[in-house]
């Protein structure tokens, strides 16, 4: 295995243990359910409901809702019917309902306090009965201006109900218009002066305000409200409607920026060139059909890959929209907490599987080896008589003997070779005759006779072996210094030597 084979394996591994859950987006919409996630590759799928089981936002039939998103959760994840699938809820239009205002900028950490005692003033439902949420629009050094949004708690909690229930996690709750200002921030199609966003679809004729990234307002009308009585919506009522409500809404951006939108985005699948001519002669203002070419996919779906794109900002920030009674930030470190025990819970079991696999068979291995060496042993002892046996083991014991006495004459020898080495050494290098060694054992005081050419080089001799390591006790016999017929000067020394104590 390669170096570079085994880094990639350890960065999987890193990966794993700190990998954050992938979320995708949901869209909740009167004739369908759209899903999409951001795995490198854009996935989608996507469910048709038939009319009557969402209209107009609210939820008619649960049971056929809830079969619906069982089919949704088989087509993305086909064998594992109950595992859950995070998501972004994107949900129909007219449930939610938005309100720009300002707070004075008291800092960021009174922001959140602040906020919430401004937006239940200007609630247009109960408190108690809504889900109620902001972000921040612009912050300038006197306000923070924010775009608050409610839904009531009633239609948000059936559609989580059977959400959970059908194995959807709901990561956050958001709507159409502020998935779709995500979007087109990732598409880098807004700036500083105000914009429009024009999204026609099944639902109904939805326009919003856009400003330097942001979503400012929003506003939604049911085709359901334009037809009233009639039976169909008439091409002249259809562009009455579109230029009333385009109207409205640039009076509205007028009167708040004081200057008019430059441009309009739009989305309106199958009606793209109709559309653009009606209101650029209309109203002389700039349409651009909204087109994200990240991924090659159709307009209808840029509000669910909108919500699926709110995964990486939620992790960012936890201060945005969510009409539901969660945080996105808190469910991000709940699952990445559970996915990393799952995975070390996996590791120590995979752990503890490899050493029980390495001691058994450890233990079968040993067994086997035991059965064949007993086997063995009787094979052994049935062919030879036991008269042969002990024969056998007294040669063993003799041999064992003679091993030892061996041992012990080379344990002595050993210090007499040091000794003689040592004094033979020391007499060379002094230019002394060695005549006779007298003793009986090295742990014994030595008599060493012998003569050299005068007198001084006896005591000379004599301080050479003093100094040296193992020699102590030394001593010159001057009653036995003698001048010999030669010339030269016969001596006697005595001392101790330690090298066998040492040895």
């Amino acid at each position: 295995m390669t170096i570079k084979i085994i880094l990639q394996k350890l960065q999987f591994l890193l990966k794993q243990l700190s990998s954050e859950p992938l979320v995708g987006g949901l869209q909740i919409s009167d004739y369908a359910l759209q899903y999409v996630a951001l795995t490198g590759e854009l996935r989608t799928a996507s469910v048709k409901m038939p009319p009557g089981v969402v209209r107009e936002g609210r939820l008619i039939d649960g049971a056929q809702f809830l079969l619906y998103l069982k089919q949704l959760h088989q087509i993305v994840k086909p064998e594992k019917e109950k595992e859950p699938i995070p998501v972004t809820v994107t949900l129909p239009p007219n449930v939610v309902y938005t309100q720009s205002f300002t707070v004075p900028n008291v800092g960021v950490e009174k922001l959140e306090e602040s906020a919430a005692l401004n937006i239940q003033m200007i609630s247009p439902m109960s408190p108690d009965a809504a889900y109620i949420s902001w972000q921040v629009i612009r912050e300038t050094p006197d306000q923070y201006e924010l775009l608050g949004a409610f839904a009531e708690k009633k239609y948000v909690d059936e559609f989580q109900k059977f959400l959970e229930e059908s194995y959807f996690s709901s990561v956050a709750f958001e709507f159409p218009s502020l998935s779709l200002s995500r979007l087109i921030a990732l598409a880098g199609n807004t700036d500083e002066s105000p914009s429009l966003l024009l999204q026609i679809s099944s639902d109904g004729l939805n326009l919003s305000i856009l400003k330097s990234k942001g979503l400012y307002f929003d506003y939604f009308r049911s085709w359901r409200s334009v037809q009233g009585e009639s039976r169909q919506i008439t091409r002249e009522r259809f562009e009455e409607v579109v230029a009333e409500e385009i109207q409205k809404v640039i009076n509205f951006t007028l009167s708040k920026f004081k200057e008019s939108p430059k441009k309009l985005f739009m989305i309106a699948p199958g009606f793209e060139t109709e559309i653009q001519s009606f209101v650029q002669l209309k109203f002389g203002i700039s349409v651009a059909v909204l087109q994200v070419t990240t991924w090659n996919i159709s307009s209808q779906w840029y509000a669910a890959v909108g919500a699926a794109l709110r995964e990486s900002e939620s992790r960012k920030r936890d201060i945005l929209i969510n009409v539901s009674s969660g945080r996105s930030g808190q469910y991000f470190y709940e699952e990445q907490g559970l996915k990393f025990l799952h995975l070390w819970r996996i590791i120590i079991a995979g752990v503890l599987g490899v050493f029980l696999l390495l001691f058994g068979g450890s233990a079968y291995v040993l067994a086997n080896e035991l059965k064949v060496t007993k086997q063995n042993l009787s094979i052994f002892s049935a062919r030879i008589p036991a008269g042969e046996l002990q024969s056998l083991e007294g040669n063993v014991t003799s041999f064992n003997a003679l091993v030892k006495s061996a041992h012990l004459v080379k344990d002595a020898s050993e210090p007499w070779t040091l000794f003689f080495s040592r004094i033979k050494t020391i007499a060379d290098a002094n230019k002394v005759v060695i005549d006779s060694i007298d003793t009986t054992s090295l742990k014994k005081e030595i008599t060493l006779n012998a003569h050299v050419a005068d007198n001084n080089a006896i005591i000379t001799f004599k301080n050479a072996i003093s100094v040296e390591k193992d020699f102590t006790d030394v001593d010159l016999l001057v009653s036995r210094i003698v001048t010999r017929e030669d010339g030269s000067a016969g001596f006697q020394l005595t001392f101790l030597f330690a090298g066998a104590a040492l040895k």
